[in-house]
């Protein structure tokens, strides 16, 4: 906090200048408040509230009125660009992650100035900070005269309200870009951004026909690799006295099987099931304890992928692993990532390695896929899955539990996916690529603004409570702050009606 402040402006303990009613809050699990609302008319349910905001409904309240609720724990206390107060309003139900207060003179500037001011010295706690009833009594908050807080609301809120409808046009635009995004891939894979190279490179184009047995070739051929490698195996096991677990004999190929459903009907592109290109038995990622999780060997997880691109290994965690391990679950360049398990709306998203130089292995509910590469592009195969009609594909036999779902090893085999010659695969990707790298230089200004926007908010408030705001207004109304309406005589009154 500045503590440049203007001279009418006074600063005092918080519990001088606020009601705490933390004696009214009553943790209820969610497991008896969905028995207690269970049947009920919506009508009759009330906000149950929790650290930063609603957590549910429950049939009842403990208090009625308008309140400010602060975060105890669970709060995000030392992010300077998260809220960690709110105001409610109404019949209502807080837990006891929360402090419930009153401002003595006005919530909504107590509001404002609990969501800027800096709490690392008054919290505790390493991964879960709380600020307990004690410490948030010392907190310092600065009072105005009565009349200036409420100039000080209205002008936040007003500047707030022009923020808000800057950041609200920000947040169309990238929907709109997510959308051309969608549109460009939906061209693709309808065959129309290559159509006039089709046009124009008719030598290139292969008969479908010829791409299937291309890739049935090359299947047997990956297979009775397979072969040679797992009987070489064997030998080595032999040769040390069958000590440990004979080698497993691979799996035998599975039947070729293409689609009737053409999807599009596209000069030199047929469809097929996804499976068919293979080169290996999908494979489902190793699972770890979080305490294992710390140092050692790089590890991918669902949040390090989205929309067919793996962010940067500086974001990867670590974890301890047996040599076994790694060698098991370890990746590869063009292999293609999906989580198979999320909520729906994540469900299927994909990701692909490249630029793996170092030992990396992937989670549980991701699923790894290694493709043929001698006629299918990686690139192209990751571009179709981030594709409504890819993403739909993998969600068609997807398994919904609570607020989850997955795909199994099957689901994804049977994935009708498109397939046509290398040459138009790498044009796909080259037109594709092209028109992408518009919208993520968009996308990267979007996001740019968007965190200027909230910086912005705390410029706001950052003023407002140094007094920058209202610095005019004080000369213009000397009357409403000084005297009988100065700060300090709104304390004495305050003390003496408590007193009293």
């Amino acid at each position: 906090m500045n503590d440049n402040k203007p001279i009418e402006w006074i600063k005092v303990p918080l519990i001088e200048c606020v009601g705490i009613y933390d004696r009214y809050r009553k943790p209820i699990s969610k497991i008896e408040r969905d028995k207690r609302v269970s049947g009920k008319n919506c009508n009759d349910l009330f906000k149950y509230y929790g650290a930063t905001g609603l957590a549910g409904y429950i049939d009842d309240y403990l208090l009625e009125g308008e309140y400010v609720i602060l975060g105890e724990d669970g709060a995000p206390f030392l992010d300077s660009l998260k809220s960690k107060s709110y105001l409610v309003s109404g019949k209502f139900w807080v837990n006891n992650h929360a402090h419930i207060l009153k401002s003595y003179f006005n919530n909504k500037f107590l509001l404002h100035y609990l969501n800027q001011f800096n709490y690392k010295n008054y919290v505790s706690g390493t991964t879960r900070l709380k600020l307990n009833q004690t410490s948030m009594k010392k907190i310092p908050i600065i009072v105005p005269p009565l009349a200036e807080q409420e100039e000080v609301v209205s002008r936040i809120e007003s500047l707030f309200s022009e923020l808000d409808n800057g950041i609200e046009n920000l947040k169309r635009a990238q929907k709109q870009l997510k959308l051309y995004r969608q549109s460009i891939l939906r061209d693709a894979f309808e065959g129309k951004l290559t159509e006039e190279w089709r046009r124009s490179n008719p030598d290139k184009v292969e008969d479908p026909e010829v791409l299937v047995e291309k890739i049935k070739e090359a299947r047997v051929e990956y297979y009775e690799n397979q072969l040679e490698e797992w009987k070489e195996r064997v030998e080595e096991w032999k040769s040390r006295g069958e000590v440990g677990k004979k080698p497993s004999r691979p799996s035998k190929l599975k039947e070729f099987t293409l689609s009737t459903n053409k999807m599009k009907n596209i000069q030199g592109w047929t469809w097929m099931a996804f499976g068919n290109t293979f080169t290996e038995s999908p494979q489902n990622g190793i699972y770890k304890p979080a305490n294992l999780y710390g140092e050692g060997t790089k590890i991918i997880r669902i949040d390090n992928f989205y929309d067919g691109v793996i962010n940067s290994k500086k974001t990867f965690k670590s974890l301890k692993l047996t040599e076994e391990e790694v060698e098991k679950y370890k990746l590869t360049n063009n292999n293609i990532l999906i989580n198979r398990v999320n909520s729906i709306d994540y469900l299927g998203k994909c990701g692909l390695c490249q630029n793996i130089d170092e030992s990396t292995v992937f989670e549980s509910n991701i699923m790894k896929i290694t493709v043929d590469n001698k006629n299918i592009v990686s690139k192209f195969i990751t571009l179709y899955l981030t594709s409504r009609i890819g993403i739909s594909e993998l969600r068609k036999n997807a398994k919904h539990a609570v607020n989850q779902a997955s795909i199994n090893q099957t689901d994804v085999s049977n994935v009708l996916a498109p397939i046509c010659s290398l040459d138009e695969q790498n044009e796909v990707i080259k037109i594709v690529e092209e028109k992408l790298s518009i919208c993520e230089n968009l996308e990267r200004t979007l996001r740019s603004s968007l965190k200027r926007s909230e910086l912005l908010r705390q410029s706001i408030l950052n003023k407002a409570f140094s007094g920058k705001l209202t610095k005019e207004w004080r000369k213009e109304n000397q009357g409403l702050i000084t005297g009988e309406n100065s700060a300090e005589n709104l304390l004495k009154k305050t003390k003496e009606e408590k007193e009293g």
